[in-house]
C-alpha cells in the first residue's frame, strides 16, 4: 500500500488496520498538514449508497512518495491505482509500473472530467465502475446551508454537466427525487484545524446534498466518452470509445447487472452477469470488485480475464449482503474454493 494519511487517530487506526490484515506499511506516510481522508455514508433500504468524501492527507501523496517506493512499485505483479489521490499522482505511479512491464489495472473514481489521455495508454485494465455521482458544492444564493468559510478552505468539486464557460451555480433537486449513489469530493489541500473540522464539514456537506443535482447514469464510463450508460449495449459503446483510446482492455461494471468486458484481441462486448443478491449495503462493491480482479491477474495470471471478472463479480456480490465497506469483504476462507 503506497497512501498518505494524518497524523490522527483515523490514521494510526487505517495503519493498524492494515498491519492486522497483513498489509505493509512501509510506504504509508502520515502527513502533519492534512487530516486523514473520511467519508459520511448514507445507505438507504434498498442498499444503495450516497457518499460525502473529505479527501484530506490522500491529496498530499505525490512523486517523493513514489520515488520511495519505486522498488515495489517497479517490482510488482499488479499495480492498482485510481483517482482518491491527485490525479497526476496516480499517473506517475502507473507509468512507473507500466514502463516496468508491470501489469496495471486503473479504477477512474472518483470520476473526474479531462482525464490526461495517458491514463488510457497506461493501463492494461482500464475499469470503471458503476454509479460515480459528482456535482458540485451549492453556491450561496442556493443554498442556506453553503459555508462561504467552507469553499475558501476547500475547492469546489467539479459539476461534470456544467461545462467551463457555464456561470456558477447548479440547479435545485427536490429532497424527495435525488437519486442514490451519490459522491460528493471536497477536494481539500488541508484541515489545519484539526478532524473535528473535517467531520464538521462532513455534517455540512451531508445536509446539502438533498440541493445536489444528481444523473442516473452510469457517470464514469458517460463522463469520460460521452456516452450515456443506461443499458449492456450503451456499456459497450463506451468501451469501444475507451479501447480507441489506448486501453488494452475495459470493464465496464453495471451493479448487480454484473460488468461489460472488451480487450483490443477481441473488441466484441462480452456480458458477464452479475449474482442476483438481496443488497444490504453497496458501499464499496465497486473496490470490491477491482480488488479481487487484481488478486486474480496476480496470483492467476494463466486465467483469461473473462473468468477473472466472472470471479470478481461473485466476490463483489457477496460483499452487498452486508453493511459497511471493508467491513462487508469476505475472506478467503469464507469463500467457494473453486473460485482459486
Amino acid at each position: 500500500m503506497v497512501c498518505k494519511v494524518g497524523k490522527d487517530y483515523f490514521g494510526d487506526s487505517y495503519i493498524l488496520n492494515f498491519k492486522n490484515n497483513g498489509v505493509s506499511t512501509d510506504f504509508v506516510g502520515q502527513a502533519d498538514k492534512a487530516a486523514t481522508g473520511a467519508a459520511s455514508i448514507i445507505v438507504n433500504d434498498q442498499g444503495e449508497n450516497a457518499i460525502v468524501i473529505v479527501a484530506g492527507a490522500n491529496l498530499l501523496l505525490d512523486s517523493e512518495d513514489l520515488k520511495a517506493a519505486a522498488h515495489p512499485i517497479t517490482g510488482a505483479r499488479v499495480l492498482l491505482c485510481q483517482l482518491e489521490v491527485r490525479p497526476a499522482t496516480s499517473l506517475e505511479a502507473l507509468r512507473m509500473a507500466h514502463s516496468s512491464g508491470v501489469k496495471t489495472v486503473f479504477n477512474p473514481a472518483p470520476a473526474v472530467p479531462d482525464l490526461d489521455p495517458e491514463f488510457y495508454s497506461n493501463s492494461d485494465v482500464f475499469c470503471c465502475n458503476e454509479p460515480e455521482w459528482e456535482s458540485s458544492i451549492p453556491r450561496p444564493n442556493q443554498s442556506p446551508l453553503y459555508s462561504q468559510e467552507l469553499e475558501s478552505r476547500y475547492q469546489k468539486v467539479t459539476d461534470p454537466w456544467r461545462t467551463k464557460t457555464s456561470p456558477a451555480g447548479v440547479r435545485m433537486s427536490s429532497p424527495a427525487t435525488w437519486p442514490v449513489g451519490s459522491s460528493v469530493v471536497l477536494r481539500g489541500e488541508a484541515v489545519p484545524e484539526g478532524q473535528e473540522q473535517v467531520m464538521h464539514d462532513i455534517q455540512n456537506s451531508v445536509q446539502m446534498i438533498r440541493y445536489i443535482p444528481l444523473r442516473p447514469h452510469y457517470v464514469q464510463a458517460e463522463l469520460l466518452t460521452g456516452v450515456p450508460v443506461v443499458s449492456l449495449e450503451d456499456a459497450g459503446k463506451a468501451g469501444a470509445v475507451l479501447l480507441g483510446r489506448g486501453c488494452h482492455s475495459v470493464i465496464v461494471t453495471l451493479g448487480s447487472e454484473g460488468c461489460v468486458m472488451m480487450s483490443v484481441q477481441d473488441p466484441t462486448p462480452k456480458h458477464i452477469a452479475g449474482q442476483k443478491v438481496t443488497a444490504v449495503d453497496s458501499t464499496g462493491a465497486g473496490d470490491s470488485f477491482v480488488g479481487a480482479l487484481a488478486f486474480f491477474m496476480a496470483h492467476h495470471p494463466t486465467l483469461p480475464l473473462e473468468e477473472m471478472a466472472r470471479r470478481a463479480n461473485h466476490i463483489a456480490a457477496i460483499s452487498v449482503k452486508a453493511e459497511g465497506t471493508q467491513a462487508s469483504y469476505p475472506f478467503r476462507n469464507d469463500l467457494p474454493q473453486e473460485l482459486f
